[in-house]
């Protein structure tokens, strides 16, 4: 559908602009052409934004049988890593329907998910993630570019190299957690049956952080888009970015200590 209006729109830009405006001929066309691309474009793209980012996420618990083969791989490489399998879910979205394979590692209260979105191009995704001693803190490493087409909410880390193995992502993310851990902001246990809870808060803060500045991150989102570029394909600590975002963790990681003992002879 968005596809069909977009060439819907092009084709009048093409075929009609030019004759009303005065400009003539194939240049002309071309001109109004540009212009229509222009403005087309950022607002096809926003659209696809919002519809990915709805405020409310729907989970439905998936049997085995139903989760698509081609993760049979990336799930087998993380229960080799010492993952465990949890219960698959279907992330329904408008427009696009996501199966989802989490995995927890309990030792080191990592969480991987293996997952498959069926949009107008499938494409096969996974990642690990970790939970940080901070309010809506996290650390994402995954290998799909698309990850970090979004401006991030701060406070939600992120590593992405692109089409790594899953071995190579948890080595990844294990450095920079021991970096995080190093500077005092270690990671948390995660109880697998937050998952669902988790997944419904990450949607929520990544359409609170596009809604914050909707049309200039409809812009930087397609930049990124078209460049393949992102600010988080480098490790964690090479980002130029980082060092504030995990000092404004930091901030918030202290004030919500003062809040609490505030708030303790009251409930005492």
């Amino acid at each position: 559908m968005r596809n069909a209006l977009f060439f819907a729109v092009a084709i009048a830009v093409f075929w009609i602009w030019p004759q009303e405006s005065g400009f003539r001929g194939v240049l002309g066309s071309i001109a109004w052409f540009a212009v229509g691309l222009a403005v087309v474009t950022p607002v096809v793209v926003y659209i696809a934004i919002v519809r990915g980012l709805p405020e409310d996420v729907s989970l439905t618990p998936l049997a085995e049988f139903d989760v698509p083969p081609e993760l049979a791989e990336p799930i087998a490489a993380y229960e080799a890593l010492g993952f465990e399998r949890q219960r698959s879910l279907r992330v329904d979205l408008p427009g696009n329907t996501a199966v989802l394979v989490p995995l927890v590692h309990r030792e080191d209260g990592l969480v991987a998910t293996a997952y498959r979105v069926d949009a107008n191009t499938p494409r096969i995704a996974y990642d690990v993630v970790s939970m940080l001693d901070a309010p809506e803190g996290a650390l994402t490493t995954g290998m799909d570019h698309a990850a970090g087409v979004l401006p991030a909410e701060p406070g939600m880390l992120r590593q992405i190299q692109c089409d790594a193995a899953p071995a190579e992502l948890v080595a990844l993310h294990r450095q920079a957690l021991a970096a995080l851990r190093r500077g005092g902001l270690p990671a948390l246990d995660v109880d697998p049956a937050a998952i669902p809870a988790l997944i419904r808060q990450s949607f929520a803060l990544n359409r609170r952080a596009f809604f914050r500045a909707r049309v200039a991150n409809t812009l930087v989102a397609l930049w990124r888009t078209l460049t393949k570029r992102n600010p988080h394909m480098e490790p964690l600590m090479q980002q130029p970015a980082a060092k504030e975002q995990i000092a404004a963790l930091h901030r918030r990681r202290a004030r919500a200590s003062r809040e609490a003992r505030r708030t303790e002879p009251a409930s005492a």
